[in-house]
């Protein structure tokens, strides 16, 4: 029974803490006109004097800042005499306005965020570079092996593979050598096409232009037959004279 008792008195004594709630919260005309009459005796004033803070205000709480510099924001209530905390509805233009100003807040912290991103990268940059240089013994790129002497050197990018610039021509002529070579499939001069039968061949040297004997003699009457015309044409041009 004493329990229930006790139970029953906590929860009377908590139903009054909700009515005065309630009564508090409730602002009665009367409470309204008195504060009407408050802003009518202080219309237009030229300064905040501590009566007339005194008379229109009951408490000021100030909350916690939130935020960093300079972006940090602090709230502050106000709770007037008779009414408490009031606070006018906003008007078109100033809803807008906040609107802007939360938009624009908002891309100040998109911007920040990528402005921190940026800056770390760039630490982050510039600590790997120092230690592969720390590692490569001041040097940008790990040494290598030079593919055409087999000596050791630091490379000035990612895609040297030769030492100096002789090594690299000296590669290079040879590469040039090579495909030279496989273009005449192990010949030693370029494939040619025969004047007689257009057949294409593998000359044995330079001066070469017939592919076979069979051209050749044919090569050799072809000749042998146009000296003979010449020679029959500037005799009937001496007899005629």
């Amino acid at each position: 029974m004493r329990k229930y008792s006790d139970e029953q008195t906590a929860l009377g004594s908590r139903t009054v803490k909700i009515e005065t709630g309630l009564q508090e919260a409730t602002v009665s005309p009367v409470r309204i006109g008195r504060f009407i009459k408050l802003i009518k005796k202080y219309k237009e004033p030229t300064e905040l004097t501590a009566e007339m803070a005194c008379e229109l205000i009951d408490k000021i709480v100030v909350h916690e800042a939130v935020g960093k510099k300079p972006n940090r924001q602090q709230q502050t209530d106000i709770y007037y005499n008779f009414i408490g905390q009031f606070d006018l509805p906003l008007t078109a233009k100033e809803i807008a306005a906040a609107k802007l100003e939360a938009e624009r807040q908002a891309a100040e912290k998109v911007r920040r965020k990528a402005k921190r991103q940026r800056k770390s990268m760039a630490a982050f940059r510039a600590k790997a570079k120092a230690d592969r240089l720390a590692a490569n013994g001041g040097h940008k790129f790990h040494k290598r092996v030079c593919e055409r002497c087999g000596k050791k050197f630091c490379p000035h990018s990612s895609r040297q593979t030769f030492c100096n610039i002789d090594c690299t021509k000296a590669r290079r002529q040879a590469e040039a050598e090579k495909n030279r070579l496989a273009e005449k499939d192990g010949h030693i001069f370029r494939q040619k096409t025969c004047k007689i039968c257009g057949k294409p061949f593998w000359p044995s040297n330079g001066q070469e232009a017939l592919c076979s004997e069979d051209c050749k003699k044919i090569n050799r009457r072809q000749k042998q037959l146009a000296y003979y015309h010449r020679k029959q044409s500037e005799k009937k041009a001496g007899e005629a004279k």
